[in-house]
Order: structure tokens, then C-alpha cells, then sequence
């Protein structure tokens, strides 16, 4: 897939970076002179960071659960680190994963992170991703979602790896289009902060023992961010576009109310194979362009709230050389609240109630046995148990004054996993796999998996492999179905080729997916409820790049291109674009400077089927940074750099309002222009 860039854009863009870099450029290059002795240690600090993340890459786990490289697991996996990603001037997670093609992420009307893989988009629920944050899964049962995880800091981020395709096999539930796990960083030390434009600013810090490895190690990664929100402005909301008009009723023109603010804490105690390890992650954010399409009142107010407690016990054992025992008992909190949600007049509604309130908490239990035994030549095998009770504990709601769900609505979930990695020859592993899951609500599933991965040289590799996986109704469907719903599944297959060059190294992969009993909303009575829609089909490519031009630069480059066809009407799946494309340009003339274009191209955005609005045009975004390391002091970091620097118009789509006969946003939902932003960290 050829990466395109607009020559335009790229004049305007060479013109704009020449006369904003070449005074910070000059400046480096004076500094760098007059740090010759530092950057001869830190030219050794950064070959030792190179090893380290190459060590890492050898043992990523989330395709297998074994310890595998890379470039040799079943299926395409990419790895993100986190120094890359900083270096790179990437502030979250969620922006961090739109490097992975076939990825974008969205927000949506509230303000929620939504997260597209290969051109399945979602609508209110979106189960699609299965996320894991440090190995332990968050998704919420309620709708299947866990958008905190979009808002870590990536500073406080060792690696991020993602799964593209079904992982059901190994994840079970939301594990339909991909797998996304998060590590942070559990030893070193560390202190960062930042800010930028529209009053963000964040905090954080890394602390960890560092006594004897055989004692007890105690680590803790907590960070804090909180921004106003981009100052954009909508002109019109859905009060303009019913009959009669009621625009006198509107809060519009004005500024989404898009404050947030997020915590997000991990500590981990471990001694020899076991281990104790809790997770908080919380976020307060207002309801950015309201939950009917009627623009909020702008007074910059937290309304929504969640928030994520986990709690995890595991114990590792290796009663022989062949053969790993893994026990874990883990226990998970998901907490939402709403305090004076703006629903919109009784004009647009049909209600009387102006401002919702709600609190929901879902608590849910998990206990896992894995097995691994290497005591057959050839073979790994993996054997996996896993019970699993998840239970509404609270729910209540101003609408009705009394539940929204009902309390005490409970999922039992029994599962198994079967898993063979057979070495048929030395060059070519042949990995097969099922599982078996069993849920109280909704029935079974049995989801297999085959794959093959022949290293035909050491530079040459070649994949195959066939998939399935599914998603149960969330709670949220169950509850607001219109009769019984079934569970989604994809059935896909795919191809990949790896080449490994001395400078360069390409990843290709083409797909092919069917998609059956989606759920989605359609509408009912002049509302909108949940339902098993006709099938999908999903065709497409990915690319990934990286290549080293001499002893400075570095271009990493991805696209992705998806067809993503409904099977009845032959229209695009909705609110979902087909192509993205990112180039990045990395300059480094010392070890401690570096500088970093990036590039992101998406292509325009797909209507839901009866939209009269065209489609909406995709955007490009130009970002540059410039990094400086040991600033005057062994550790400490300095990075700064600007976003959108062409100020692109971009905007996400908006969907049709909650009543069928209504627009909602008709010129969607704008983001933030051009900005700036300052990051320092001091790592020991």
C-alpha cells in the first residue's frame, strides 16, 4: 500500500517546520557541541535501552501466552515502547495505537474513546477490542467497553501490544476484531510532567525497589492529567433541524463541554512466582456534545464519571523443567456515574426531564489455570481453565427513579483452552488452538484457530492463518433488545509476509473476513433498539515499514485499507474509514537530540444508511517534536512540539440523532486545531 501525501500540503508543511525547527535546530546543534562528554555516556545508555526493547520484542506473549519473538507468533502483532512513542511526541495511549494500521479512534458524542479496527466501527456499544491492561482484562460487561485505558499517559508505558484480528481463541469474549495490552513500567524510577494548550497538564512518577532480585519487589506507577478540552465550536445541534424549528431552545452556537480529568495508578508486589497486583484507573469528563445531539450548556462541568478497580493475585510454579503452572484470582470493579447528564427540552426529546443522573457498579470475579508442558518433542502445549461471575451491584437512574438495570442481573461464564505449538521442521511451527465458553444468558461458543508461520530464511517469513471469534450481547443490548439477540462472530482468514534486512523491514498482510449476526441498532417506534443485522464482509491490506538511512534517519511508515461491505444493502459499514496512512521521519544526529516529523492521512469517513449527508471528508494531521536528553544533567529529558501544525479542519462523524427524523450535528464533531505542548521527565 503506497503511502500518499498531498504535494500541497507537504510545500506548506516544509515551509512552516523550516521557519519554526531552524532556530530550535541551530540552538541544538550549539548545545550539542558544547556536550560532547555527555553524549559519549549517553551513546552507551542508548545501546543498552536498544537491547533491552530488543529483548522485550523476543518475548511478547499476547499471541500465544508463551514467550515468543515477534515476528514469529501466529497472525501480525505490533509492538509499540514506549520511549519510541515519547520520542515520537505521542501523549496517550489511544493516540499511540492509531499508529497501528488498520486503527483509528474516535470520539464519540459524550466524549468516549472508540476504538476501530479494520473498519468494524461501533455505535452506542462497541464490545469489538478485547483490553488488557498489565495481562489483567477491563472490559466493562455493561457495554463491553473500557475507554480508560485510551487516557494512560505514555509515560507511564513500557509497550503496548496489539493483536489485529480475532483472538477469541486465546481472550474469549470481545476479543472479535483485536487485542490491545497494555504494560507500564514496574521497575526503574521516574518523574515526569507536562502542559500544553487548553490548560492540559499532567504528573506522574515511577518508583520501585531496587534491592536484592530475590526478595520482595515493590513497584508503583500513578499518574494525573486533566485538560479544558480543544475550543471548537458547533453552529448548529439537532434543535435545528426538527420541524418546527426550535433554535431558540439551543445552546448552540457554542463550545462542547469537554473537560476531563484521569487518574491512572498501578501497584505491583511480587516475591519469587507470586504476585499481588492492584489497578485504579478513574476519569471525571463533561458530556462534550451531549447524548441527544443538543449541544450541553458550556460551563465547563465534570458530568460523567467512571471508573476501574482491579485486583489480581497469581502464583507461578515449574514443578519440573516441562511442565508451568500459572494460578490467578483476580477481582474487577467498573463504576459509572452521571450527575446532571443534558438529555435536551421536551421539544427534541419528548420528555420532560432536561438533566439525567445515574449510578451504576458491576463487580466481577475471575479465577484462571493455565498449564504448559514442553515435555513432548515439538510440542508446547497449553491447557487453560478459567470461572468467571460477573453481577450488576448497583444500578438506579432519574429517569424512571428507580433501576436502570436490574440489580442483581448476573453472567456466569465457564471456559476452556486447548493449544498445540507443533515445530514440525526447524523452520516452519504449525500453532492450533479452541476454545470452549459457556455463559448463563446467552448460550455457547466454540472458537477455533489454526496458523502457520514458515521462516523460509532468516530474512524471509511467511504467515497463514484462520480464525474465528465472537461477542456476547453486553448487558446493555440484553437489556434494550427487541426480542433475543445472538452473539457476533467473524470467521477470517489471512496471509502475512515478513522481510528482515539489515536497514530495513517490511510487514504485509491481506484479509479476508466474515462477519455474521453483527448487533447493531436499528430503528423502532421512532427509537432506536438493539439487533443481529445481516452479515459483513472485510477485505483488505496492511503495510508496515521501518527503514534506516545511514546513521541518522529513520522513516517508519504504515497503511491500512479495508473494504468493509454490509451483505444486504452492498453499502460501507457505518461511521468507519477505509484507508489510513502514517509516515514518520526520525532525525537523530546525537544520541541526545533527536528530531521527529509525523504524518497521519485518514481517508473520508462512511454514513449510516439513511444519512442525506454525503461523506464526510477524512483530515491529515502533520505533528513535529524535538527531544532533548541529559539536558544539563544526566536523565532529564526535555521534549516539546506542536500538533496539527497545518491546523487541518478535522472532525469525527456524528451519527443520526437518537429520533430517526432528526439530523443531529450536520456538520459533525470538530477537534482540536493547531497545538502546543512541553513534557520534561527525569528517569534514573
Amino acid at each position: 500500500m503506497p503511502i500518499f501525501v498531498e504535494s500541497t500540503h507537504m510545500r506548506r508543511a516544509s515551509l512552516l517546520l523550516i521557519l519554526l525547527a531552524s532556530p530550535l535546530l541551530w540552538a541544538v546543534s550549539v548545545w550539542a557541541e558544547d556536550t560532547a562528554t555527555t553524549s559519549t555516556a549517553a551513546t552507551s545508555e542508548a545501546s543498552e535501552r536498544q537491547g533491552l526493547l530488543a529483548l522485550l520484542e523476543q518475548q511478547t506473549r499476547i499471541a500465544t501466552k508463551t514467550k515468543l519473538n515477534a515476528d514469529y507468533v501466529p497472525g501480525m502483532v505490533s509492538v509499540l515502547y514506549g520511549d519510541s512513542l515519547e520520542a515520537r511526541g505521542v501523549p496517550t495511549v489511544g493516540e499511540a495505537l492509531t499508529l497501528v494500521p488498520g486503527i483509528e479512534v474516535i470520539t464519540d458524542q459524550v466524549g468516549r474513546k472508540q476504538l476501530f479496527i479494520r473498519g468494524v466501527a461501533g455505535e452506542f456499544s462497541s464490545g469489538n477490542v478485547k483490553m488488557l491492561l498489565n495481562d489483567v482484562p477491563l472490559n466493562a460487561t455493561r457495554d463491553g467497553l473500557a475507554s480508560l485505558l485510551f487516557d494512560i499517559p505514555v509515560e507511564q508505558v513500557d509497550r503496548i501490544e496489539v493483536i489485529r484480528g480475532p483472538g477469541s481463541a486465546l481472550y474469549g469474549e470481545y476479543a472479535y476484531t483485536g487485542v490491545v495490552n497494555i504494560i507500564t513500567y514496574q521497575s526503574g524510577q521516574r518523574l515526569f510532567a507536562a502542559t500544553g494548550s487548553f490548560g492540559t497538564r499532567t504528573v506522574g512518577a515511577v518508583l520501585s525497589t531496587s534491592g536484592d532480585t530475590n526478595g520482595p519487589q515493590l513497584s508503583l506507577n500513578a499518574a494525573h492529567w486533566e485538560t479544558d478540552g480543544a475550543d471548537v465550536q458547533v453552529a448548529t445541534d439537532a434543535l435545528y433541524h426538527i420541524t418546527p424549528p426550535q433554535a431558540g431552545e439551543s445552546y448552540a452556537p457554542g463550545r462542547p463541554n469537554a473537560a476531563l480529568a484521569s487518574d491512572s495508578a498501578t501497584m505491583r508486589l511480587s516475591y519469587k512466582g507470586f504476585s499481588l497486583m492492584g489497578q485504579y484507573l478513574v476519569e471525571d469528563s463533561g458530556d462534550h456534545f451531549g447524548t441527544n445531539e443538543a449541544l450541553p450548556p458550556d460551563n465547563n462541568r465534570e458530568v460523567l464519571g467512571q471508573e476501574i478497580r482491579s485486583l489480581q493475585a497469581q502464583q507461578k510454579a515449574s514443578p519440573s523443567d516441562t511442565f508451568d503452572v500459572t494460578l490467578s484470582l483476580s477481582w474487577l470493579e467498573n463504576i459509572r456515574d452521571q450527575d446532571q447528564l443534558y438529555l435536551g427540552p421536551a421539544s427534541l426529546t419528548g420528555i420532560s426531564i432536561a438533566y439525567l443522573d445515574e449510578r451504576y457498579k458491576e463487580t466481577r470475579g475471575d479465577a484462571g489455570l493455565d498449564l504448559r508442558w514442553t515435555g513432548l518433542p515439538g510440542h508446547v502445549l497449553l491447557i487453560g481453565a478459567a470461572l468467571s461471575h460477573v453481577r450488576i451491584a448497583d444500578s438506579w437512574w432519574s429517569f424512571t427513579n428507580g433501576p436502570r438495570f436490574e440489580e442483581g442481573l448476573e453472567r456466569r461464564i465457564r471456559s476452556i483452552t486447548l493449544q498445540d505449538e507443533f515445530l514440525a521442521t526447524n523452520r516452519f511451527t504449525l500453532t492450533s488452538g479452541l476454545r470452549y465458553d459457556h455463559y448463563s444468558d446467552v448460550g455457547e461458543a466454540v472458537t477455533p484457530r489454526i496458523a502457520g508461520v514458515w521462516r523460509l530464511t532468516d530474512q524471509h517469513i511467511i504467515k497463514a492463518q484462520y480464525a474465528q471469534a465472537f461477542r456476547p450481547p453486553t448487558f446493555n443490548e440484553v437489556v434494550n433488545s427487541g426480542s433475543g439477540i445472538n452473539p457476533a462472530t467473524i470467521d477470517t482468514t489471512e496471509i502475512g509476509y515478513i522481510y528482515k534486512g539489515d536497514r530495513t523491514q517490511t510487514k504485509a498482510t491481506v484479509f479476508y473476513s466474515k462477519l455474521s449476526d453483527r448487533i447493531t441498532l436499528v430503528p423502532k417506534n421512532n427509537s432506536y433498539v438493539y439487533a443481529n443485522a445481516k452479515g459483513a464482509l472485510l477485505r483488505g491490506i496492511e503495510v508496515e515499514q521501518e527503514t534506516r538511512l545511514g546513521t541518522d534517519f529513520k522513516v517508519e511508515a504504515s497503511a491500512g485499507y479495508t473494504d468493509a461491505e454490509e451483505q444486504k444493502t452492498g453499502d460501507q459499514i457505518p461511521l468507519s474509514s477505509n484507508w489510513q496512512t502514517n509516515l514518520g521521519l526520525i532525525y537523530e544526529p546525537r544520541a541526545d537530540a533527536t528530531w521527529t516529523l509525523q504524518y497521519r492521512k485518514v481517508g473520508d469517513f462512511n454514513r449510516e444508511a439513511g444519512d442525506p449527508r454525503s461523506v464526510l471528508t477524512g483530515y491529515e494531521r502533520l505533528d513535529a517534536t524535538v527531544s532533548l536528553t541529559n539536558l544539563g544533567y544526566r536523565g532529564l529529558t526535555l521534549r516539546l512540539g506542536a500538533k496539527n501544525l497545518l491546523n487541518d479542519d478535522i472532525r469525527f462523524p456524528s451519527p443520526l440523532a437518537s429520533a430517526p427524523s432528526t439530523l443531529g450535528y450536520a456538520n459533525d464533531f470538530p477537534q482540536a486545531g493547531r497545538t502546543w505542548w512541553l513534557r520534561l521527565s527525569y528517569r534514573q
